[in-house]
């Protein structure tokens, strides 16, 4: 059984955002570049649909993009640990890919039901829902030492046994294994894959960019009312909207926090500067949340929404600006980190 520590939850990211940071704290690695193009926004058109828990509401969907498509790639190229996303179509078969991955000292993360997990009470035989946990080893009678991160700011779980038969009626066929190598990248190859976001949120898509998104959600705030069905709980949590703009808040904490490491570890200070301007906008996007949860509970949303769209103006004009300072300083920054080793190599 391997002794890994949970990690808790921050009430943003999801369950397997902390398994996989737990297995590279374990490591000794660092993480925060996996997210170096976390950053982003949408505003699809009327009537626009998700898939799984995206397809309700009105606005929730419009608002949702996925910002994990390059999670795992940068997680490769800057800290050397390759995920793999792979599927088992049967319980024989998951069984067959633990047994090989923890001969080899490799934790696996396998998507389960959460109704079938005893230590999640406020799920367990109540709410049917997708999460994760970590698989830290297992018995002869194929129990399974399990970790979690349990959600609404729950004490993490290590080494908690999940029995065979729980496991065979709650896995999602889904799991996630994990390999460490030599990175392909240097720290300093990420400035370019940040400036590649901040300019695709700069190009328009069609006939607007992501902060002209933001206003033109704005707009629709100030001209339309938010209905119902965005903001009623589902599956044991918040309605879509609020769960569209955690999504928000989460990508710009897990994104400057990226600019915060390069900061540092390449002294960049027009980055720590960046990262400070992004609190703020963070503060904002809080607020926006906060304010539309606390209206609606008061059936007040209507007398809100002014604020809301002000509120989201101000943030467009916020990180309109950094990405504006990406896109123009990140040269500069690149010859600075440059000549900054040059000058080291001559005194050395």
């Amino acid at each position: 059984m391997l002794s890994i520590e949970p990690l808790m939850d921050d009430g943003l990211n999801a369950c397997s955002h902390f398994l996989v940071l737990s297995v590279l704290n374990h490591w000794g690695l660092d993480h925060e570049l996996m997210y170096a193009q976390a950053w982003g926004f949408e505003f699809a058109p009327p009537g626009t649909k998700g898939q799984g828990i995206w397809n309700r509401g009105d606005l929730g969907p419009r608002l949702y993009y996925r910002s994990d498509e390059r999670i795992f790639i940068n997680l490769f190229l800057f800290h050397g640990v390759q995920v793999y996303q792979s599927s088992c179509e049967s319980i024989d078969q998951l069984y067959a890919l633990l047994d090989e991955q923890l001969q080899q000292q490799l934790p696996v993360i396998i998507f389960i039901d959460t109704y079938y997990l005893p230590w999640l009470e406020r799920f367990y035989q109540k709410e049917h829902s997708t999460h994760s946990v970590l698989v830290t080893g297992m018995t002869f009678d194929k129990s399974l030492y399990c970790n979690d991160t349990p959600p609404f700011f729950q004490p993490p779980v290590k080494n908690q046994l999940l029995g065979y038969q729980q496991v065979k009626e709650a896995f999602r066929e889904q799991v996630y294994i994990f390999r460490r190598c030599k990175a392909p990248g240097k720290i300093q190859d990420a400035i370019p894959v940040i400036q590649k976001k901040a300019q695709a949120l700069l190009e328009r898509d069609k006939d607007k960019n992501a902060f002209e998104k933001m206003r033109e959600f704005a707009d629709y705030l100030q001209r339309n009312p938010i209905l119902p069905s965005d903001m009623e709980e589902f599956g044991g949590g918040s309605g879509i909207l609020l769960r569209a703009f955690r999504n928000i808040i989460r990508d710009r904490v897990n994104f400057s926090n990226a600019l915060l490491y390069m900061a540092r570890q390449c002294h960049l200070t027009l980055y720590q500067e960046l990262y400070d301007q992004f609190q703020e906008s963070i503060r904002i996007w809080t607020e926006i949340k906060s304010v539309c949860y606390k209206a609606y509970l008061k059936n007040q949303l209507q007398d809100k929404q002014a604020l809301l769209a002000a509120f989201v103006c101000q943030a467009a004009k916020i990180e309109e600006k950094i990405a504006e300072q990406i896109c123009f300083v990140e040269e500069e920054g690149t010859y600075a980190y440059q000549r900054s080793i040059t000058k080291t190599k001559a005194i050395g």
